[in-house]
């Protein structure tokens, strides 16, 4: 269970970093800053979940994945803080699935019945606080109806299609025309909490006509021509026509979309240069 514990007798120790995982169960510790998690769908029971999914990130910029059972999700859920470093201690490791990943890494930590998690409130390591899985246009394409990865992308936004776009209480998919490089757009399908989730975004008065980092994609390539009516953010009322050809690239949002802004990202910073 988790709590809060001043470490300050403990300085940061590298054997706590996810390069010292190893297979199976055993009293291991790691260091991490909690990145993101959401929870993950039973596609058998939608009203049931899996478990809570997070991406942690250690002091050597590597992240990972951790996974929370359901039958625990609600004990740990109150104590999850995204951007808070945490130790875990006593888990499993087990390898990573091969499909649907949102890092690199070849192992997922497991929580067990013995699992701890405390917050490193004093003296803890110095980690990043943001790391992105982002994904350039080749990539992206490769990785069509693939479901090997979910990658992150960052790119402008260039129109959104929606409806009900200014009502937070209407929630329905969204659409986003996004310009990954100066000669390459894809589309954003938003469904469910990730259509919420930007629709709030856009109601909020946010810079969502600046650059932006999406978490956590599926692209997939739809055949046959499709004709799609745009909103233009600058007037939510006038619409323009887009046909798509068969080969056009959607990226569809997850359980694990979300949203980031800002110069003081990195992927960003870079992205703009």
């Amino acid at each position: 269970m988790s709590s809060e514990v001043p470490l300050g007798s403990h300085p940061p120790h590298h054997d706590r970093a996810f390069d010292s995982l190893r297979l199976g169960r055993s009293s291991q510790t790691i260091h991490a800053r909690l990145l993101r998690f959401w929870d993950t769908p039973n596609m058998i029971n939608s009203n049931e979940i899996r478990g809570i999914t997070m991406v942690l990130l250690d002091e050597k910029d590597s992240s990972i994945n951790a996974f929370i059972p359901a039958e625990w999700a609600k004990l740990y859920r109150q104590c999850l803080q995204e951007g808070q470093i945490y130790e875990v201690a006593h888990f499993e490791v087990d390898s990573c699935p091969y499909m649907y990943k949102t890092t690199e890494h070849t192992f997922v930590i497991r929580f067990i019945a013995q699992t701890s998690l405390h917050k490193v409130i004093n003296n803890g390591p110095v980690i990043n606080l943001h790391k992105f899985m982002i994904r350039n246009s080749d990539h992206l394409h490769i990785l069509a109806n693939t479901n090997l990865e979910l990658p992150d992308v960052v790119g402008v936004i260039k129109s959104v299609k929606g409806f009900g776009l200014l009502s937070t209480d209407i929630i329905s998919p969204i659409l986003i025309r996004f310009l990954i490089s100066p000669n390459v757009e894809v589309y954003l399908s938003l469904l469910d909490e990730a259509a919420a989730r930007f629709k709030g975004l856009l109601n909020s008065g946010e810079s969502t006509k600046s650059v932006m980092v999406v978490t956590s994609l599926n692209p997939q390539k739809k055949g046959g021509n499709l004709i799609i009516y745009f909103c233009n953010l600058d007037s939510i009322s006038e619409d323009t026509i887009i046909i798509l050809s068969s080969d056009h690239l959607y990226l569809n949002s997850t359980a694990a979309t979300k949203f980031y802004f800002g110069n003081n990202l990195a992927a960003i910073t870079e992205f703009t240069m």
